[in-house]
């Protein structure tokens, strides 16, 4: 979001002129600033070049006149003008400032950097000046570099809007939601009227499982710029969060109606849709996929919702191709945007961390943490039945569902800043009270907090520090259906195994492997849930669910379907109907593709439905 406006004038030295002469300049120049503000670049182009003729060179009108050209998408006009000007005026910092917006508009970032820079060295005090170098230099990948200069930007003009959007935006990429969101609502009430800054405080509080307090803002979007498609698409996943299904595929057919290659929207109501789509819908689908000028995340999502829509009309082998073709693509997009999965590298993480935490040093710390009881933790590989696991116990009165909390990854990677041995109990008590106080001011008055971020699997042995009369809460699943779920499903936050089968499969094995090391030294009280029980045995399950947290039973914890609650998992749909088991052993339709998969999770591809893998059994 450019800071484009009159203020890049601040700072320009005009030529020396009689008072008359200045006075008959400044009445022309004022009258090309209204053209300007009018949206008449036509007549301001007309009226610098009126000014340039009686007094060639002049920096203003030369300026003025670069931006209605560029204005009128005369790009490579405006350039010849602003370049001519920068070789005739070095020092000019509103020349350089010019020159880098219009290089900026046209994807020249490099240079544009470049003439923004200088900018800032002759004017530090011009605030649009760090601004638009920080679009510049977030365009080529320098993160660090666009948030220090918004941060000028705002340390100079605190309530420049675009400065607090861009600044928010960028926070929102390297997930830090919660920054974000305090800079894009700043930026809101500053001007409210800023689709985009709507749009992205949305993003931002729907990353904070806030979908109550995203929807307006989405509504407020999409209210300003009926024409925005991701508005729309991010309507529709809110209203999905909410329950709200009619509501949401709404949303997403307005989204395709402005943009119909937009692959989220098109898997997103394929993920709704419960009847079989028409072929109309799979050949829409398909050109999405096949298109090679698509944007590779859009093709994917594409894939994706061609399987998804095949695998439920039973064509099981051109569901498998339509989900390699589509993951194919998704991990392309990881990997430019630098998404990564490093198997063996993570295996050797998981072998530090069992290192690292011993039933000895789980002796020497048992008195460092905070004794509350208020922490749940689900924890495990995902399409595991974890989101169905956390409805039920969200259903009873004295629990609050929390969602998938970055709190204790947070913590985690706070306290890898400081070695092990320098480890404190005030630094460990310190880190559990602060996370006490906020799941209690989160959930007044209940007894127990779900936390289901399921990779909190590989830092218990930091949370049994913390919290040692927490509960832990495992789900497992046939290692086949689990990582073929994984595969062919678009995660709303994206997990860089799940565009690879045999990553899917190895990273399913690892968390097995964590899960029995912790079954062995952990000192926690810790419950295995298995998908494939809990779904034949269901009341016996849930009430030995509800018992192992403590608590009274309550049979609305067997109607969990029925409980409104903010559900931001690939589960939304499921968990808000009715069990149902046709998803057990699923893997059998796809057997014939399915031998690296086996290999990896460690299961014969002929045994039963629910085998664990002999050397984790």
């Amino acid at each position: 979001m450019s800071s484009d406006h009159h203020a890049q004038r601040a700072g320009t030295q005009n030529e020396p002129a009689t008072q008359p002469e200045q006075a008959a300049l400044a009445s022309q120049l004022a009258l090309v600033q209204r053209h300007l503000a009018a949206g008449d670049f036509a007549a301001a182009e007309s009226q610098c070049r009126q000014i340039l003729k009686t007094t060639p060179g002049r920096l203003e009108a030369s300026l003025m006149l670069g931006e209605a050209l560029s204005s009128q998408g005369r790009h490579e006009d405006a350039l010849a003008v602003l370049a001519a000007l920068v070789k005739r005026r070095p020092d000019a910092g509103a020349a350089h400032y010019s020159l880098g917006n219009v290089l900026n508009r046209i994807r020249r970032y490099s240079e544009a950097a470049k003439h923004l820079h200088r900018a800032t060295e002759l004017q530090p005090h011009f605030a649009g000046g760090h601004c638009n170098l920080g679009i510049a230099l977030e365009q080529l990948g320098d993160t660090a570099g666009a948030i220090s200069a918004y941060e000028r930007a705002l340390s100079l003009d605190p309530n420049l809007w675009q400065a607090r959007t861009n600044l928010g935006i960028v926070l929102l990429k390297i997930g830090k939601p919660d920054d974000a969101a305090t800079h894009l609502r700043r930026a809101a009430a500053l001007n409210p009227d800023a689709a985009n800054t709507q749009f992205c405080l949305g993003r931002a509080l729907q990353q904070l499982h806030q979908p109550a307090q995203a929807l307006p803002c989405f509504e407020r979007a999409v209210a300003i710029d009926p024409k925005l498609a991701g508005a729309w698409l991010g309507l529709g996943f809110v209203l999905g969060m909410l329950g709200r299904f009619a509501e949401a595929a709404a949303a997403y057919e307005k989204a395709l109606a402005i943009n119909p290659d937009l692959g989220a929207a098109h898997h997103a109501l394929a993920m709704l849709r419960r009847e079989v789509a028409d072929a109309g819908e799979l050949d829409r689908l398909r050109r999405i996929l096949a298109n090679p000028e698509g944007r590779a995340a859009d093709r994917g999502a594409a894939g994706i919702a061609i399987a998804k829509i095949l695998d439920a009309a039973g064509r099981y082998d051109e569901a498998f191709a339509a989900a390699q073709d589509g993951n194919r693509l998704a991990r392309a997009a990881q990997l430019a945007a630098d998404i990564r999965y490093d198997h063996d590298a993570f295996h050797a993480e998981n072998d530090a961390r069992m290192r690292l935490f011993t039933p000895e040093r789980f002796a020497a710390t048992r008195d460092w943490g905070n004794p509350t009881e208020l922490p749940v933790f689900i924890v495990g590989y995902p399409r595991t039945g974890s989101t169905l696991v956390e409805q039920i116990c969200a259903s009873h009165s004295q629990v609050y569902g929390g969602g998938e909390m970055q709190d204790v990854p947070e913590i985690a990677a706070q306290i890898q800043r400081t070695a092990p041995e320098h480890w404190t109990p005030d630094l460990l008590r310190t880190l559990a009270d602060r996370h006490a106080q906020r799941l209690a001011a989160l959930a007044p008055g209940k007894l127990r907090v779900v936390d289901k971020m399921l990779d909190n699997v590989y830092h218990l042995g930091l949370i049994a520090i913390m919290f040692p009369r927490a509960r832990v809460i495992v789900t497992h699943r046939d290692g086949r259906d689990a990582a073929l779920s994984a595969f062919m499903q678009q995660f709303v936050k994206q997990l860089a195994y799940s565009t690879d089968l045999l990553d899917a499969s190895r990273r399913w094995h690892e968390t097995e492997r964590m899960t029995a090391y912790w079954a062995r030294c952990l000192p926690l009280a810790m419950h295995h849930v298995h998908y494939e029980t809990l779904v034949r045995d269901f009341e016996t399950e849930a009430r030995t669910l509800i018992s192992f947290l403590g608590l009274a039973w309550e049979p609305a914890c067997l109607e969990f379907y029925k409980t409104e609650r903010v559900v931001s998992t690939a589960s939304l749909w499921q968990v808000r109907q009715p069990l149902y088991d046709s998803s057990i052993g699923r893997w059998r339709n796809y057997a014939t593709h399915l031998g690296p998969l086996c290999a990896a999770v460690g299961v014969d591809p002929q045994a039963p439905t629910g085998t664990r893998p002999a050397d984790i059994a």
